[in-house]
């Protein structure tokens, strides 16, 4: 009745319920699986019988832990490298319990001679099914997204000038939310490393000095400038080359605004100002003469 309890938790209790029965679904079918694996697909009946006695000990050990471990309070649509850490930690604790109460239990003639690379087997496949499951919907939403959120929803055509971190961050928002009015279909970037690589689905199209080109043979609606330390000079060689190519529409993320926040969201980008082009260079200090 605690594990309920502490599962549900007061709110949205049927999906963490749902998230409960997968959970041993999955510790179920990894077990068996190990079995499976380790005989070649024919288990000896002593063996098929450890199976369904040790089972129930893995269930009372591991379900526990992902309580312990949170693993019920993660959100389906966000999971990321911390909940997957968090999967994979209470995974490995779970079965290194399991491992130790069955060496514990190792006089018992039920369970004695049960083969170690079963617990190693047991440990892939939980991890697998437990971190498959916690992705899913992550998953099939990014995927459903990417292919009819901001264009199914009119977005612009939309070149990102900056392939880095906060170009990074700022097309995972875009593709995230429904209601842009943006469209990524390429970044531009000045490093020749980049050329060619995707980024969330998003290609690397090349250096920025093709921007007018760009625009005309993408046609693009709108240019975002994802450099938010850059200097003046080369925002205005940006803006420039986006004018040259005939987009009228030029936003920029603000001024080191990745420095408030540690994330760059799309609600901070706005329409390039005068400021933006006049923006004080960077000051180089001759510090061996000082």
């Amino acid at each position: 009745m605690r594990i309920i309890t502490v599962v549900s938790g007061g709110r949205g209790i049927w999906r963490k319920l749902a998230f409960l029965f997968a959970d041993v679904v999955v510790l179920a079918l990894s077990l068996y699986l190990a079995f499976l694996l380790r005989f070649d697909a024919h288990i000896p009946s002593r063996f098929l019988d450890m199976f369904f006695l040790t089972l129930p000990l893995a269930l009372a050990l591991k379900i526990p832990l992902l309580v312990l471990f949170r693993m019920y309070r993660f959100s389906w649509a966000y999971v990321g490298m911390e909940e997957l850490y968090n999967t994979g930690l209470a995974c490995g604790v779970g079965s290194l319990a399991f491992a130790a109460v069955l060496f514990l239990l190792r006089h018992w003639p039920a369970v004695s001679g049960m083969p170690r690379s079963v617990l190693g087997i047991d440990f892939a496949f939980t991890l697998i099914g437990l971190g498959g499951i916690r992705l899913s919907k992550r998953a099939v939403r990014h995927a459903f997204t990417r292919t009819r959120g901001s264009q199914g929803n009119g977005g612009r055509r939309t070149l990102i000038v900056g392939a880095g971190e906060a170009g990074e961050q700022l097309v995972r928002g875009i593709l995230r939310e429904k209601k842009t009015g943006f469209w990524p279909v390429g970044f531009v970037d000045d490093d020749p490393v980049k050329k060619g690589l995707l980024i969330h689905g998003v290609p690397v199209l090349g250096p920025k000095e093709r921007l007018a080109d760009l625009i005309r043979t993408k046609q693009v609606e709108a240019v975002i400038i994802a450099m938010p330390s850059a200097p003046s000079r080369t925002i205005r060689t940006t803006v420039d080359l986006a004018r040259k190519g005939g987009v009228q529409e030029i936003e920029i993320i603000p001024f080191f605004s990745e420095l408030y926040t540690g994330e760059i969201k799309v609600s901070e980008i706005r329409e390039v100002q005068p400021e933006d082009l006049l923006r004080r260079e960077q000051i180089s200090i001759d510090t061996q003469a000082i």
